[in-house]
């Protein structure tokens, strides 16, 4: 076997080729290694870069001005020290990190993909992945946990970025998929395609997460947004079985339809925004046609969600219910500010409900005192009377006869439960029958005495003048 040449010769030349030596030298490279002291270097003495090759291909270059090192055909580390990039890299192969950890200092560019097979990703200082942002094909944490640091991450090209079992956490850092160039939004994903797969978490600490073009999807894991708004420009929100947790600020769609198959949606101080006429929102269907779709339960309430299992297709609200009002007129449970119509209807009037019972009394009296009233409603730009005229009772003149139908809402206006009046109506009746009964027998008996008197034949008054065709 021949002797290597000088390994200065080589260098200065940018190339580092390996090959055996028949005799170890402090000048020769031998394969099996070389003792050297403390001090022994491995590189070029001038400005040309440090290039290793292997069958005649250059595999690895390192500059010698900024000090970038280019890894054209991927890089794998096996050990358990794990690798750590302290100066700026490019990668333009398959990068493979097993069981161990893979920091990266200033920044790296990664054109081929990142697989973390058995450690983790901590990144801490600017990275650009121009390969799709794919956990499968571009970067992958299914051995290890993902750290965005408060640092951009750019990933060029559309793909897609899914968590396989392990967590990937954006604290305060950068991350873009699918657009070249520095962003304010801590994730987007442009043309791409977000997806949480099983039961690895997706957390977004401090910035917001725009989804154009592309889908978010989440399949078994959560994804968690702290502080920043989640925006989705042309694509849909499809929740499979994880939730989506939005804490503090909105989701807003722009184009795509919002589909919750099986997981839930929760916002923690967020709105959901919608803002296109054609957007929808379908819970149970994935074709919606209305701004919101459910098909199925709904349960509104604090204490009702969670805890509350609605009827099939029922809709079950634990406070308050306004129609047409924008803010509450008083401490009811229905609100309806304009006209009502029903087919039927039933209060509830059970015994067992009912106590301190009492018969109403001077029935008569009060319906005396009532005064029924014609009248027209005055217009008002925010309540919804109806037109035409009315025929009713002034609540403030009933409430000083019958007090127990005449209620003030919370704004001081009176109302008056007309359908109350029933059973005041009902003994009024009753005590004038009572009065006429008593007036058709002190009529009989006064017949009985003019016929005693005069000889008058005609049969004492039986019933009232309607049945008798003579006092008719």
């Amino acid at each position: 076997m021949k002797p290597i040449h000088n390994v200065r010769t080589l260098l200065s030349a940018g190339i580092l080729v390996l090959v055996a030596a028949s005799t170890p030298a402090t000048s020769q490279w031998a394969l099996t290694g070389n003792p050297a002291p403390a001090s022994s270097v491995l590189g070029t003495t001038n400005t040309t870069p440090l290039n290793i090759i292997t069958n005649s291909i250059i595999r690895m270059s390192v500059a010698s001005g900024t000090g970038l090192v280019t890894v054209n055909n991927g890089l794998t580390v096996n050990g358990p020290f794990g690798l750590t990039v302290n100066t700026n890299a490019n990668f333009f192969g398959p990068t493979n990190v097993s069981g161990t950890s893979f920091i990266v200092a200033p920044m790296a560019n990664f054109n081929n993909g990142l697989s973390i097979l058995g450690g983790s990703l901590n990144v801490n200082a600017p990275s650009t992945f121009n390969m799709p942002a794919n956990f499968n094909n571009g970067l992958n944490a299914s051995g290890g946990p993902v750290n965005i640091n408060g640092v951009p991450v750019i990933m060029n090209g559309p793909g897609t970025l899914n968590t396989n079992n392990m967590p990937v956490n954006f604290t305060g850092g950068i991350v873009s998929v699918g657009v070249a160039g520095g962003i304010g939004e801590a994730l987007e994903v442009n043309s791409g395609y977000l997806a949480v797969n099983n039961s690895a978490p997706l957390q977004v600490n401090g910035g917001s997460v725009d989804i154009i073009g592309g889908p978010l999807n989440v399949n078994g894991g959560p994804v968690s947004v702290n502080g920043g708004p989640v925006t989705v420009n042309g694509g849909s929100v499809d929740i499979f079985s994880a939730p989506l947790n939005l804490n503090g600020g909105p989701l807003q769609v722009n184009g795509g339809p919002v589909m919750v198959n099986g997981g839930p949606l929760f916002m923690n101080g967020g709105p959901i925004i919608m803002p296109p006429a054609s957007s929808r929102i379908g819970v149970g269907t994935g074709s919606p046609v209305n701004n919101v779709d459910v098909a199925g339960s709904q349960v509104i309430g604090t204490a009702y969600a969670g805890s509350v299992t609605a009827p099939t297709n029922s809709l079950l609200v634990e406070g308050e219910v306004g129609v047409g009002y924008t803010s509450s007129p008083g401490p009811y449970r229905l609100y309806v500010n304009g006209n009502t119509w029903t087919l039927g209807g039933y209060f509830a009037s059970d015994m067992r409900w009912k106590e301190n019972v009492t018969p109403v009394t001077d029935a008569l009296a009060k319906v005396m005192k009532m005064q029924g009233v014609t009248y027209d409603f005055r217009k008002d730009d925010q309540l919804n009377f109806p037109e035409g005229r009315q025929i009713g009772f002034i609540a403030q003149e009933l409430e000083k006869v019958v007090p127990e139908v005449v209620m003030t809402n919370g704004t001081g206006y009176k109302g008056v439960a007309y359908q109350n009046l029933t059973a005041l109506l009902t003994e009024a009746v009753k005590d004038q029958q009572n009065e006429i009964t008593r007036l058709n027998a002190k009529i009989d008996r006064l017949e009985a005495m003019i016929n005693k008197m005069t000889g008058n034949t005609l049969p004492p008054a039986q019933g009232t003048s309607q049945e008798r065709p003579d006092l008719r």
